[in-house]
């Protein structure tokens, strides 16, 4: 017997041997085991599959309101105590576009021939955190707003608003002001609360 028949009966193999009529097919290496790609490419693929992320479910960007397609409204609510004067004030956004509106507006005063008051703006996040409302066309957001008024204190002609991240105001419309009084801010300050989607809550109510 050959030397190679005594390995093959003592149970050795030769590498690059086979046996045979056993019917098996040699198992290469690399059997069994799938190729990974790079560390990065698999993590990239990780993320977007567990975000469920499609272009159907893609928010797409809304800017803000502009001045130009806003308009206030200021409507008198009622006199909460101590000649405090509890009113809500509506912007509606009267565009053809759809936008957003975030925080606090700011407010100035004005007397009878349209000359601007200094005042003080007090902001409070009443009746919550503000929030980012997107209005559409003829949508509307609201915000409270109160102040001290008094026989001797600094009558308003009127009030003039500036969007939140405008730069450029607009003139409020005030309603249910037939009292005259209830235009005269003490100390010139007004304080108002934050934008929300609805009215519910919005006024001050102490």
């Amino acid at each position: 017997m050959s030397r190679i028949g005594l390995l093959l009966a003592g149970g050795l193999v030769l590498p690059g041997l086979t046996a045979c009529g056993s019917g098996n097919t040699p198992t290469p290496s690399t059997a069994g085991v799938t190729s990974s790609p790079p560390a990065g490419a698999a993590a990239s693929a990780g993320v977007t599959a567990s975000a469920g992320v499609t272009e159907d479910t893609v928010v797409p960007l809304v800017e803000r309101c502009r001045t130009p397609e806003l308009k206030a409204d200021l409507e008198y609510q009622s006199i909460i105590g101590s000649g405090v004067v509890a009113s809500m004030l509506m912007l509606t956004n009267k565009s053809s576009r759809t936008c957003t509106v975030y925080g606090w507006a700011g407010l100035g005063l004005q007397d009878a021939a349209g000359q601007s008051i200094p005042a003080t703006t007090v902001r409070k996040a009443y009746p919550g955190a503000a929030t980012k409302i997107v209005l559409k066309p003829g949508r509307t957001a609201f915000f409270g707003m109160k102040w001290t008024a008094g026989p001797q204190c600094t009558l308003a002609g009127g009030m003039v608003l500036t969007p939140p991240n405008e730069t450029t105001q607009l003139t409020v419309n005030m309603q249910g002001f037939g009292s005259t009084e209830r235009l005269r801010v003490c100390g010139r300050q007004i304080t108002i609360g934050s934008l929300q989607p609805s009215s519910q809550g919005v006024n001050f109510s102490s």
